[in-house]
């Protein structure tokens, strides 16, 4: 949903609809996706691809040569179709992570302190980022130190 206050505010369909308003104030229009008949002949046929199934999930590209045809349907036509309407994705949207983000991606707890050093002197995000790659992941590394304490194991075999 668009939002035209001079700006072209977008928000979400999932979110409570703003206040509609009578007179020329903001008006409120629903944003669809439209293609050109171009682009969406060309979005269908990247759509389409071809997967065999001999127990596994591997895809092949539809504009690729297909694998030998057997007697048996071992390969289907893949398309996304609903309620008789094709879907595609036309475009990814990416974005970097934050710095928190790639941190919990790494195992680290929620209270793990990165915006500053043992000397109190904040960490640029570029720093933060820098020291989350440098990092070792907290799980796998507790695992390993609890596999290779020998007198834990002998503690734990005791008890």
């Amino acid at each position: 949903m668009e939002r035209q206050f001079g700006a072209s505010v977008g928000q979400g369909l999932n979110e409570p609809a703003p206040t509609i308003t009578a007179g020329g104030g903001g008006k409120s229009s629903l944003v669809e996706l439209q293609l050109s008949p171009e682009v969406e002949a060309g979005a269908l046929r990247v759509a389409a691809f071809l997967i065999s199934y001999y127990g596994t999930s591997d895809a092949g590209d539809i504009a690729a040569p297909a694998p030998a045809i057997t007697t048996r349907d071992r390969l289907a036509l893949v398309t996304v179709t609903i309620k008789g309407t094709p879907y595609v994705i036309v475009d990814i949207c990416l974005r970097m992570l934050q710095p928190a983000e790639l941190y919990k991606a790494q195992g680290f707890p929620g209270d793990y302190i990165i915006s500053h050093g043992a000397d109190g002197k904040p960490f640029t995000k570029t720093q933060q980022v820098h020291m989350c790659g440098n990092s070792v992941s907290p799980p796998p590394m507790a695992a390993l130190a609890r596999a290779n304490d020998p007198w834990r194991i002998a503690q734990a075999m005791a008890a």
